[in-house]
């Protein structure tokens, strides 16, 4: 819930509403892009973090596109449903860092779910992911230091 303003409320101040969000195995078709900001982890991390997923392509035995590996689903305490996923990654090694997407159904705080999902990852794993950014651009660096003035 966003809490607005008005002029007699400048100053004063207001204590932010949080809505809680819990992973769940709930059926949370109908989901698209949400505004959040789509966090970096690896699926390891948010295992740890919010269980098993709800989809995984390696355990699958239906018919899928492959354009997502893993999906975990959220629902807000207002009804809201959020999904997170890796999409068109090709295929992901659970240690990889990846950047997910967030899924919503269009209803509920965005801004709330943000702060709860880049909070819980950065909590337990912003130092970790920090490294394998640093880790990861070194590694480009050292890619085109190597292939400079060559023509792909």
């Amino acid at each position: 819930m966003k809490v607005k303003l008005s002029k007699e409320t400048k100053g004063v101040a207001i204590t932010k509403v949080k809505t809680t969000f819990k992973p769940t195995n709930l059926e949370t078709s109908g989901t698209c892009a949400s505004p959040v900001e789509y966090p970096r982890a690896t699926a390891d991390m948010l295992k740890q973090l919010f269980g098993e997923p709800v989809f995984d392509l390696a355990n699958y035995n239906g018919f899928s596109d492959e354009k997502v590996n893993y999906e975990w689903e959220f629902i807000g305490e207002d009804g809201s449903k959020w999904t997170l996923y890796d999409y068109k990654e090709g295929y992901i090694q659970d240690d990889q860092l990846v950047r997910w997407h967030v899924g919503w159904d269009g209803r509920g705080d965005a801004d709330a779910f943000q702060e709860y999902l880049h909070g819980m990852i950065n909590k337990y794993f912003g130092e970790e992911i920090a490294e394998l950014n640093r880790q990861s651009e070194e590694r480009l660096r050292k890619f085109y230091k190597d292939n400079e003035g060559v023509v792909l």
